[in-house]
């Protein structure tokens, strides 16, 4: 994108944008104010835009040396043009690197990017999608106050949230009873649990093969579906997988149900054995 001006010190005669439709503006039609601007004024304007139309209102850039300033007493566009494969790009540099810091809009996939020390951060996709790339750092999400930090919504209706605390992070879901029906009691707890494997294993990706504590996830699905996203050994248009996901929380109540049916059974067997004993 570049911007050219044509005329003499006396006259602008048409304002140039590479990139838009047509390529030029009629600078007489939209510019009061140019002439002091390029011969130097004192006020360091560099462009006042009056008129009706298109450029309503008033519009003042000014530039001190230092600060570019953009004023209007209406509404401020500013508009940045490609070709449809292409993209339109802001870079933030310095003396030893001319775009060290980016933001890009690629036209090609509508796909919005942040680039910061050189290094690609964000992506939105077209979909709106965010993607974060951080590296070998890590994202700092930083409240005032204690509180919600971060709440998840489907349409305005609020579905959880992570809080923090004076020293703590609380990662909530909603569980209130008036979103619930048809409650009834886990009375199949330790049936259940007993038909759950859980194993020790270590990730494929990690080069130290640490063992850990966990599950099988399509071992879990039918024992808890709740619990599990994806089926197993499934795969995407390209063949790529599609791993299967585990939410470990979804298994607590089942845990909980067995438990109390097992301290049940213990108690039982207690009160039998001590009337043995009494007898």
């Amino acid at each position: 994108m570049a911007i050219t001006i044509n005329g003499t010190a006396n006259t602008v005669a048409g304002l140039a944008v590479g990139g838009l439709p047509d390529g030029t503006v009629d600078a007489d039609s939209i510019a009061s104010g140019v002439v002091p601007a390029l011969t130097g004024s004192t006020n360091n304007t560099v462009c006042t835009v009056t008129g009706s139309g298109a450029f309503q209102g008033e519009a003042n850039l000014t530039f001190d040396g230092t600060t570019l300033t953009h004023k209007a007493t209406n509404d401020l566009h500013h508009k940045m043009e490609s070709g449809t494969a292409g993209y339109c790009r802001i870079c933030f540099g310095d003396s030893g690197d001319d775009d060290i810091g980016e933001i890009l809009y690629n036209h090609a996939n509508n796909q919005l990017g942040i680039k910061t020390n050189a290094v690609d951060r964000l992506y939105i996709a077209s979909d709106g999608k965010p993607s974060f790339k951080v590296a070998n750092s890590y994202m700092v999400v930083d409240k005032d106050n204690t509180g919600t930090i971060v709440e998840f919504q489907t349409g305005s209706s609020a579905k959880g949230n992570i809080g923090i605390g004076g020293s703590d992070v609380s990662y909530n879901t909603s569980s209130d009873y008036r979103l619930k029906e048809n409650v009834a009691a886990i009375s199949d707890g330790i049936t259940r649990v007993k038909q759950l494997k859980p194993s020790k294993f270590n990730w494929i990706a990690d080069d130290t093969n640490t063992l850990i504590d966990g599950f099988l996830a399509h071992e879990v699905s039918s024992v808890v579906p709740s619990a599990v996203t994806g089926a197993k050994d499934a795969v995407d248009s390209d063949s790529n997988p599609v791993h299967q996901v585990i939410d470990h929380s979804k298994i607590i109540p089942l845990l909980t149900a067995a438990l109390k049916e097992a301290i049940t059974e213990i108690e039982t067997l207690k009160t039998k054995v001590a009337a043995l004993e009494a007898g």
